[in-house]
């Protein structure tokens, strides 16, 4: 009997959902190697792109034209949306011409994009697995 308990509860532990997953993000269109990739990540739609409610937050030192980034922490088998943007000037925040609109590039998970506003976090959203690799553009 002993034996069938820690069996049955080594069972219930190999089952439970992972609550550290890895995704590799790769970050396509960079065109100067200076500054930081920024990358906020959404874990539903009613934060989503809001920079101040996203769940997790990243910078990573530009080195490279295409760069491939860790995200760790994240729920498996969880949605989530991505953005991302090139802070050129380092000064953590994107820049925006006198109409609002972006001046550094910028991009979205599933490279989602509407013309004059955030696309949908359903458009945007993709299912964390461990490991998994995505791909976003930035322009």
């Amino acid at each position: 009997m002993r034996w069938t308990l820690i069996i049955l509860c080594v069972l219930a532990f190999s089952f439970k959902k992972k609550d550290n997953a890895n995704l590799y993000l790769e970050v396509k269109g960079i065109e100067k190697i200076q500054g930081n990739i920024m990358v906020a990540v959404y874990s539903n739609s009613e934060n989503f792109p809001k920079t101040e409610k996203s769940f997790k937050n990243y910078s990573f030192n530009v080195d490279a034209k295409v760069m491939t980034l860790k995200l760790d922490g994240l729920h498996e088998g969880k949605p989530c949306a991505i953005a991302v943007y090139h802070d050129e000037n380092g000064n953590q925040k994107l820049d925006e011409n006198m109409f609002g609109m972006p001046t550094e590039k910028y991009g979205f998970s599933n490279n989602a994009r509407e013309t004059f506003s955030a696309p949908s976090f359903e458009s945007a959203k993709v299912v964390v697995k461990d490991n998994k690799k995505t791909t976003i553009e930035i322009y």
